[in-house]
């Protein structure tokens, strides 16, 4: 909270994820081998590329000039990483206009023609896969049975929205659409992105503009909720006749589900590689120490027994709130 009320409010939302598909990744697999089987190689090419990305948008300024920013590593419970990222920029790079939002996010379909790569990769990754009726293979048209409210609405232009929230342009117009699994999806179902970023990193790269501070406590949620649990057990089943199975189905007298009961931390392989590996899972920018609030002449002062008394008393102010 001390980098938003120096700098405030972030105007950036980045959500990044491992593409299992990038070539580094699949040139470094033995024969027969899939990038599951990996999760090694799956780190160091996230961790490569995630530098890669803060590199461009803090040094290269792809998306403005950045004067703060966080960004938190979390992890699938089945495996890949992706980072959460939300940056601040300076005042005179702000977004203020539907101008400035349309150069930094798009939720189209790109030209084929004009972005061939970025395309491929918007049809691949950021199509948003849509609800599907139990019933039926087609996929629910209605917004509010999906809780990321697709299909959005077609928009010609982009627009700040009555809640402070961008619309961003979705044109109906040009009749561009995609195929997946079988289902017909247009420009109402294109996760907003950045063209760019999606032609050089070739991955699921969500760029939206920020309206308010619950990024800030949606990024920190993982820094702070603490481990993932799972509750586990391990018994063995001894062979026996129907009869007797049909009975003990029903009642088990010998399961003590106290005593086998355990409460396990549950770290996915991609996790255990990526602290194997020390790689950081936070940071932020710029640095920031929390002061030590103390009354006048009472700070804590810490000193070994054999220290000199008057060596103690002569650094006892240095705390960094006196410095």
């Amino acid at each position: 909270m001390s980098i938003v009320r120096r700098f405030g409010k972030p105007d950036i939302f980045v959500t990044v994820t491992t593409n299992p598909r990038w070539h580094e990744i699949q040139d470094s697999l033995l024969p027969g081998q899939t990038a599951a089987e990996r999760p090694d190689i799956c780190v160091r090419v996230f961790k490569m590329k995630l530098k890669g990305l803060m590199h461009d948008l803090i040094k290269n300024m792809v998306l403005s000039k950045v004067i703060g920013h966080v960004h938190t590593v979390e992890f699938q419970k089945r495996g890949l990483p992706h980072a959460h990222i939300w940056l601040i920029l300076a005042q005179t790079d702000k977004p203020r206009t539907p101008e400035d939002v349309d150069d930094i996010v798009s939720a189209e379909l790109p030209n084929a023609d004009q972005y061939p790569a970025a395309r491929a990769t918007v049809e691949r990754l950021m199509m948003y896969e849509p609800c599907r009726d139990l019933n039926s293979r087609s996929p629910c048209m209605q917004g509010s049975a999906c809780s990321k409210r697709f299909p959005k609405q077609f928009s010609d232009e982009t627009s700040m929205g009555e809640n402070g929230y961008p619309v961003y342009r979705r044109c109906r117009n040009n009749n561009d659409h995609v195929y997946k699994n079988g289902v017909q999806m247009d420009n109402r179902w294109v996760v907003p992105h950045n063209i760019f970023l999606c032609t050089k990193y070739n991955a699921h790269i969500n760029v939206e503009i920020c309206t308010s501070i619950a990024s800030i406590k949606y990024v920190y949620k993982y820094v702070y909720e603490g481990h993932d649990c799972a509750a586990v057990v391990v018994s063995q089943n001894q062979r026996q006749s129907n009869a007797q199975s049909t009975t003990n189905e029903q009642a088990d007298p010998s399961m003590n589900e106290i005593k086998t009961y355990l409460d396990a931390r549950y770290v996915s392989a991609c996790e255990g590689c990526w602290r194997l590996f020390s790689f950081s899972l936070h940071k932020e920018f710029p640095n920031h120490q929390c002061l030590a609030i103390h009354l006048k002449d009472e700070q804590l002062a810490y000193f070994n027994k054999d220290d000199d008394p008057m060596a103690i008393a002569d650094r006892a102010h240095e705390t960094t709130l006196t410095a």
